[in-house]
């Protein structure tokens, strides 16, 4: 007849299986999201760093002018 003992534990070895292929596909997906935040941080803060320096040189050499 039917071997339910093996049944049982094909069935048990599947959700296994795909418990953990939705564990690994949730955590790619984590680390994917945070290397795009991440990303766009550094990118959004070098833009505000160059905005900073452009205003920063422009007051310079507005003290610069005055100097001469």
């Amino acid at each position: 007849g039917v071997d339910v003992h093996m049944i049982s534990k094909i069935c048990l070895l599947c959700i296994t299986v795909q418990s953990i292929v939705y564990s690994v596909v949730l955590f790619s997906m984590l680390l994917l999201m945070t290397v795009v935040v991440e990303s766009c941080r550094f990118l959004f803060f070098q833009a505000e760093d160059g905005i900073r320096d452009l205003v920063r040189s422009r007051g310079l050499g507005d003290v610069y002018k005055r100097q001469r």
